[in-house]
């Protein structure tokens, strides 16, 4: 099932359960102070969970893209993306648990034949100091649908979700991951979400019964309500049955045009660098696509950002002409589908890709030389404090700066990198420690 044909069949699947379409907004999140951008589907209903706006409907659905930056430093293993895509319902003025989870359960199930026996689920096993107690009634829907009791795990914060900024509307959550491998289950779920056997792949409910201040004081919401939602990109991995998001029908395409262009290996460090090329321009066209111009700050800075790193690729690899149009074009075809816009700000978008790259070119080309200089003077050896000084200098992004030090057959050597940047970001006066 390709990705758009996932994507129509959920909304279809929630057309016939009585629910009303909401249209998706733009990922830039310029009315909420608290946010850059929207990252996650529950975003845009946030003045209605608050109690700010009276919600048009009480259950609605929809298809929502997001940009989430935090995530950044993953992108490139097999489920980590900036952009990626939220499947959605949200309900107001009530908690149906039981309608919630027996609708996620039952999509993945019967209509796109996940096998039970591959999933599992998290849900939230209380708050002694905040007074939340454990979410029986969830671990009962969950008995109810045939799930094993080895299928059912308990966590703390990583199931209790928000707020979405500084305060706002929160709740306990249960969770439906995807098991990669299969076989007896452990009997502690791993809490590291860099672990590879386990995808969450439905939030099936988050239960926002409770409101979360600024200053971390929580209290009941007179109006509670419920956010659920899949991630398109994940779900399509386990439908396809493959590997990772980005061999996925869509991503699978752009990663065999960033190999081309740059000769990549499928493997390795090379491997994580086409996937963080594939991410970026995707995010880059979602953005720039709202009219965004790289900058120094806000959505502005992520932008310019994202643009580097990728052409950083490309020029690391002796392809110091290419102007990403053709990922670009590619990108926007296939999110064009279902985001027709994205193919109305194609021309605009390639502009200001194409202009950030001209007076990135320069700078970058100092920092590799400057780069191979060390390289000649240390016996192939680099340290972190090198590799921060030439990021900021001019703004040679460490991964990139890794991957041309191993192809050259030498190493970085040193402190921790946290630890060393901690250092430089104290000291330094002049950028306040901004990647560029």
């Amino acid at each position: 099932m390709l990705i758009t044909d996932l994507h129509n069949k959920f909304l279809e699947c929630y057309e016939r359960s009585g629910r009303k379409f909401i249209k998706p907004v733009p990922v830039v999140a310029n009315d909420d102070p608290d946010l850059m951008f929207i990252i996650s589907g529950m975003v845009p209903f946030k003045k209605y969970f608050c109690g700010d706006a009276k919600a048009p409907h009480s259950r609605m659905y929809n298809a929502q893209p997001c940009i989430r930056t935090v995530d950044l430093v993953d992108v490139g293993d097999v489920k980590h993306l900036t952009y990626f895509e939220m499947l959605g319902n949200w309900s107001f003025g009530n908690v149906d648990r039981r309608g919630s989870i027996t609708n996620a359960w039952l999509f993945l199930t019967e209509t796109l034949r996940i096998p039970a026996n591959r999933l599992v689920v998290t849900v939230f096993k209380g708050d002694t100091e905040k007074n939340i107690p454990p979410d029986i009634t969830s671990i009962d829907i969950w008995r109810e649908l045939g799930l094993r009791s080895d299928q059912i795990f308990f966590l703390g914060k990583d199931n209790f979700w928000g707020p979405a900024g500084a305060d706002g509307p929160c709740g306990p959550c249960t969770e439906i991951h995807y098991d990669r491998l299969g076989g007896p289950l452990p009997e502690r779920f791993p809490e590291d979400d860099t672990d590879e056997r386990f995808m969450e792949i439905w939030n099936a409910g988050v239960f926002l019964e409770y409101h979360k201040s600024a200053d971390g004081h929580m209290q009941s919401i007179a109006g509670p309500g419920l956010a659920a939602g899949a991630g398109l990109e994940r779900l399509a991995s386990v439908v396809q049955e493959v590997p990772s998001v980005y061999d996925t029908d869509e991503m699978s395409i752009l990663l065999a045009q960033v190999r081309a262009d740059c000769r990549l290996h499928s493997t390795g460090r090379d491997l994580s660098q086409g996937r963080k090329v594939v991410d970026h321009i995707r995010a880059i066209s979602a953005i720039a696509a709202e009219g965004v111009k790289p900058g120094r700050d806000g959505p502005s800075h992520v932008l310019r950002r994202l643009i580097r790193r990728a052409y950083a690729v490309f020029a690391a690899h002796g392809e110091w002409d290419n102007d990403l149009s053709d990922l670009l074009h590619l990108a926007t075809d296939q999110l064009g589908r279902r985001y027709p816009h994205l193919k109305a700000t194609l021309y605009q978008t390639s502009i200001t890709v194409a202009g950030e790259i001209r007076s990135f070119e320069t700078p970058l080309r100092r920092g590799m030389d400057d780069l191979d200089e060390l390289l000649g003077r240390q016996s192939l050896e680099v340290s972190e404090t090198d590799l921060i000084s030439l990021n900021g200098r001019h703004g040679l992004p460490r991964d990139i700066a890794i991957a041309v030090v191993e192809g050259r057959g030498g190493k970085v050597i040193g402190e921790d990198y946290k630890n060393v940047y901690a250092q430089h970001r104290h000291v330094s006066k002049g950028d306040q420690g901004r990647i560029k």
